[in-house]
């Protein structure tokens, strides 16, 4: 029996900019009712925990306790449809990402502020059935996701131009991947590697021109079976158009 998996590439909530995309998304899901759906990472930016950004303007103005809300109140979006209707979910999975895992190393630092907080704040398991620490991948009807694909001699996450391809040689197994932003797929040899690209619609200043390289949407995999799927992209603007 084949199933229907949808992917959320990294979708980064931050209370700078507001939650309507994850309602649009929401609408969406409800009506496509998919078996599986998987949260790739970094649904959570944590931009107060940013070590890059320490020092420079606006930094002390970014609270911890925003960023929590502002995830909590996406996640509330994203399932208002199916809490509204009383419908059943899908099955959900979260592989966290490094922005999540931001709060795991502001922990091992705490000092005296050990206790305190921990990424439980985050209440992920309010919104998915299983959820792996980062770079741990899940692995789906044959697919294994990650939010990256960690390389095998340091564990960070795996990096190539033609990452899609890359992976395949490396894992020689269907894997579908998030984080970094932009869109790639390959196939050989019975196998399937997807990275998904990204699920926000404002301009990241850090990235700057690599805000042009990104794609901006959702993967749909219809007739999953023993890892092997049909790709069906959806955008940003689509989903805008449609349920905005």
């Amino acid at each position: 029996m084949t199933k229907r998996h949808l992917v959320i590439p990294d979708s980064h909530s931050m209370p700078s900019h507001n939650n309507d995309r994850f309602e649009w998304l929401g609408k969406f899901i409800f009506d496509l009712k998919p078996d599986v759906v998987i949260d790739i990472g970094d649904s959570a930016d944590m931009e107060s925990l940013c070590f890059w950004d320490k020092g420079k303007r606006g930094y002390d103005t970014r609270s911890y306790l925003d960023d929590i809300e502002c995830y909590q109140d996406a996640m509330e979006k994203l399932w208002h449809p199916f809490k509204r209707n009383k419908k059943k979910m899908p099955h959900r999975i979260k592989t966290r990402g490094n922005h999540e895992d931001r709060i795991n190393k502001a922990v091992s630092s705490a000092g005296v502020m050990t206790g305190t907080f921990c990424i439980d704040d985050l209440e992920e398991k309010r919104w998915n059935d299983e959820v792996s620490e980062f770079l741990y991948a899940i692995t789906v009807d044959g697919i294994k996701y990650n939010h990256a694909c960690p390389s095998p001699i340091m564990g960070k996450p795996l990096a190539s131009v033609n990452l899609a391809r890359t992976i395949i040689k490396q894992e020689h197994c269907s894997y579908t991947v998030g984080h970094v932003h932009s869109r790639d797929f390959h196939e050989e040899r019975g196998v399937q590697a997807s990275v998904v690209g990204c699920y926000f619609d404002n301009h990241h200043d850090f990235a700057g021109p690599s805000n042009d390289n990104y794609w901006r949407g959702i993967l749909v995999k219809e007739e999953v079976c023993n890892g092997k799927y049909e790709p069906h992209w959806y955008s940003l603007d689509r989903l805008r158009k449609e349920y905005g």
